[in-house]
């Protein structure tokens, strides 16, 4: 039995560094893109977290918020059970995709918070909804430090790369 061996010096020299350098920039290449895509998704997740921790907020501010004069005169004159302690309860904020918006040149989501509480009348649900909407805007304003893209109601809401909007409460 004969074994040959073919030794030919001139061939494949540089393959084996070539293929690596190709594989090597190809994985480079995807890291970057899945960065990019992590990096939004992460902000997603704090504005999310920062709707959460706006939402508990609105629903157990009370006598140790600062209101405006107009507000604090409404409710302590028209609605004085808000001036009290709350038993209302965050149950969730949902993250809804509403696309892509051409006004802000952004993709844009809407947050809604499911609330639970005592019987009360409607008007105080209202009021209580729009207390916690405005802190679930405010409180993503300033996560990302951006109050000044902004209006006195932090409506909308603005990340770095999304903005965000608030839906009325839904009760359960």
């Amino acid at each position: 039995m004969h074994t040959f061996i073919f030794n030919d010096p001139g061939s494949g020299r540089g393959q084996a560094a070539a293929e690596y350098m190709m594989l090597a920039g190809f994985s480079l290449l995807l890291a970057l893109i899945f960065a990019g895509q992590i990096q939004l998704q992460l902000e997603l997740l704090e504005a999310h977290s920062a709707a959460r921790t706006g939402a508990s907020e609105g629903a157990f501010t009370d006598t140790i918020a600062v209101y405006p004069g107009v507000t604090f005169d409404e409710y302590q004159s028209l609605k004085p059970e808000l001036l009290e302690p709350s038993s209302v309860r965050v149950v969730r904020v949902e993250l809804i995709e509403d696309g892509y918006s051409s006004t802000y040149g952004r993709r844009k989501f809407r947050l809604r918070a499911w609330l639970s509480g005592p019987p009360m009348k409607p008007s105080l649900r209202e009021s209580i909804s729009d207390r916690v909407n405005f802190c679930i805007r405010r409180s993503i304003s300033r996560t990302f430090g951006t109050e000044n893209l902004t209006n006195t109601y932090h409506n909308p809401a603005f990340s770095d790369h999304y903005v965000f909007t608030t839906s009325e409460a839904i009760w359960v």
